[in-house]
């Protein structure tokens, strides 16, 4: 007696399992319940039943239709009689994800696709090309190494193949390994759970077939343990824990009788029956016909006559299948028992007939040898690839000599041109003159243009520092008459020209330190990490303000750069980010290595965001830049004009992407030169 049909497993688990996707590439709230709808039917009108479903869908994602695929093929594997309808439904599949094949979420679905082209090759008796078909699942898994915990769905169909031959002992070592590959990758998700109990269960069989009954034992103890030990993360999946403990029931049923505890095992059988019947009949079958060996082992006639009589109906289901052929054997041991000749005879007949067909369609696959088959198939994959490789590089060499003629032909109309171009030689030395002549009169505008810039700069400076003072002197009288006992109304005025002269002084200080732009930066090597932790910090307390939280992210990296002055430019961007997003939001900083030449640093808010037609104004000293904050906080519009100044001496830029209403990123990058 083997476990559930490896393609029932994955019917299964495609059924409870999902890959949520960004993108909606699948919708599980809709076909989820289409597929456990379809995976509970047995009738052919469900096909049709399952494609009105996907039609009535308006926009199904490429996992859904590939799942649709999946889903239908091993619904036409398990009716064992429409290995070609299985066929198309996986030809479909490969043709849906050929071109997104890489994807990682798409991998494993497309290399499942030949998976099942191989089972389906396998029912029609068509060895070679399930080989073929299983090597190449096999290699669109290796060639991405996110889908290396996909592999033990190759191995299991070795362990499978060599179990199928009779080569028990040889199939263990492989499912031992698919178990091995399955916590290497533990996570764990409910797929891996299954195939692993599962698996535990497939050893326990193969050594109750080598007739290593404590061995089998041990193995379905510890299916059993894992299915109790993980049930507990898996709520939902309460009706497969079920059917699975229900198969290890069985199997472990069937050593117990062989080793004479019949009283466990009759339990055991009943207790797996009970289960299956509603979900497997083939398998109820299949445990029913253990059972009734028990009961004539033991001189139980009556109740084994009763029990296969109950059977008897499920046998013309599945009438050419091993689990017949098991009917029809203990059939012929009950009449032999009670000495009813006659139909002993008959039933022998029956199972006779059925052994014939069974045992032809296997004696040819007994004969191979699956490792070698393999390894053959391997060998033919790899020549195909290489085949087409050379194709390609055919392709390459017809391209590589048509470009070399007409390299060839290029260089012809080079040397042709060369040879006009030596007549407009002397014609363009004249006008170089005249454009010589021209540009000295440019320069002397320009000297007089940057002499005048140098004395507004200087007047500017001047009025700057002339009024610092008497500023500064308004603040201090301010502060001192607040602290003495004032009226409310005087008060809030008093705070109002403090306020204004600290914004004053800060419109001040941006002017004088425009100014010394002129003065040679002084570089060091700092610790930008450690830089950007200072700056938010001492800027955390005015976004608390506003309850929004500075979020640092940062890389640790050394840059050479004036400390101070890259400081401004982070203290600004930040600030800016506070000013113009609301309350109780969150404001990403971070600082990236971008490659080995330069790093990023980016402020990301969800403010305000900026007008198109103030995005190319906002670095420069343009009076419309000045808008208000979320909070009425005011703006001098001169912070991101100093701040580009600053990074474009560091041989660096800045940028900014946004749009008006949903919020902001600035992007600082400047050159890794260390």
């Amino acid at each position: 007696m083997t476990n559930l049909p490896f393609v029932a497993i994955v019917a299964f688990l495609l059924t409870i399992s999902s890959c949520r996707s960004p993108q909606k590439e699948e919708n599980p709230q809709y076909f989820d319940l289409v597929f456990n709808s379809f995976d509970s039917s047995n009738n052919i009108e469900a096909v049709t039943k399952l494609d009105a479903e996907f039609n009535a869908f308006p926009q199904p994602g490429v996992i859904d239709k590939a799942k649709k695929y999946i889903h239908k093929s091993l619904f036409y594997l398990q009716r064992r009689t429409h290995y070609q309808e299985a066929l198309t439904c996986t030809d479909s599949l490969v043709k849906l994800l050929e071109k997104r094949k890489d994807e990682p979420l798409l991998t494993p679905l497309f290399a499942r696709a030949f998976f099942l082209k191989g089972d389906a090759y396998f029912g029609m008796l068509n060895y070679d090309k399930a080989f073929e078909n299983f090597v190449t699942g096999k290699n669109v898994l290796s060639k991405s190494r996110q889908n290396n915990c996909n592999a033990f769905e190759y191995t299991a169909r070795i362990a499978s193949l060599l179990f199928t031959q009779g080569k028990f002992l040889q199939a263990v070592p492989y499912y031992k390994q698919v178990c091995s590959e399955l916590l290497y990758c533990w996570k764990p998700t409910f797929e891996q759970f299954a195939e692993l109990q599962g698996n535990l269960d497939n050893v326990g069989i193969a050594y109750s077939k080598a007739g290593l009954y404590d061995s089998a034992i041990h193995y379905f103890d510890s299916a059993l343990t894992c299915i109790r030990d993980n049930k507990k993360y898996f709520p939902a999946n309460s009706a497969f824990m079920k059917l699975a403990k229900a198969v290890i029931y069985s199997n472990k049923a069937e050593v117990l009788g062989k080793q004479k505890k019949i009283n466990k095992a009759e339990k055991l059988f009943i207790e797996s029956s009970l289960v299956t019947y509603a979900q497997d009949k083939f398998y109820t079958l299949s445990t029913l016909t253990g059972l009734g060996n028990i009961y004539i082992q033991n001189n139980q006639f009556r109740k084994a006559d009763s029990l296969l009589r109950k059977i008897s109906p499920m046998v013309d289901s599945f009438p050419l299948t091993s689990a017949a052929m098991a009917y029809y054997k203990t059939r012929t041991d009950y009449y032999t028992s009670v000495k009813d000749t006659a139909n002993a005879f008959i039933t022998m007949l029956k199972f006779n007939a059925v052994k014939d067909t069974v045992e032809n369609r296997k004696r040819q696959f007994r004969d191979m040898n699956v490792k070698s088959e393999f390894e053959a198939s391997e060998q033919k994959v790899l020549n195909n690839i290489l085949q087409k490789d050379n194709q390609i590089k055919t392709t390459y060499l017809v391209i590589s000599v048509t470009i070399g003629a007409l390299g060839f032909i290029i260089l012809m109309l080079v040397l042709q041109n060369l040879k006009k171009k030596a007549s407009h030689v002397k014609q363009l030395m004249i006008l170089n003159t005249k454009v010589r002549q021209s540009n000295e009169d440019l320069q002397k505008a320009f000297i007089s243009l940057e002499e005048s810039h140098k004395e507004n700069n200087r007047i500017t400076r001047l009025v700057a520092h002339d009024l610092r003072n008497p500023i500064s002197a308004i603040n201090n009288l301010a502060y001192a008459i607040l602290k003495k006992d004032v009226p409310e109304a005087i008060k809030e005025s008093l705070e109002f020209i403090r306020e204004a002269c600290i914004n004053s002084m800060s419109l001040i200080k941006d002017i004088l330190d425009q100014e010394k732009k002129a003065q040679k930066m002084q570089a060091e090597l700092t610790d930008m990490e450690k830089l950007l932790e200072y700056c938010v910090e001492m800027l955390q307390h005015k976004a608390n303000e506003k309850k929004q939280l500075l979020k640092l992210e940062a890389d640790s990296i050394m840059l050479r750069i004036n400390a101070q002055k890259i400081w401004r430019v982070i203290s600004n961007i930040v600030n800016n980010a506070i000013k113009f997003s609301p309350e109780n939001t969150v404001i990403n900083v971070q600082l990236k290595k971008k490659n080995q030449s330069s790093v990023v640093l980016s402020v990301h808010d969800n403010g305000i965001g900026i007008p198109a037609h103030l995005r190319d104004k906002i670095f420069t000293l343009d009076p419309e830049n000045r808008r208000a904050g979320t909070a009425g906080e005011e703006s001098h519009g001169l912070g991101l004009s100093i701040a580009k100044k600053i990074v474009e001496e560091h041989k660096g830029r800045i940028w900014v992407e946004s749009s008006d209403g949903k919020g902001a990123v600035f992007f600082v990058e400047l050159p890794y030169n260390n």
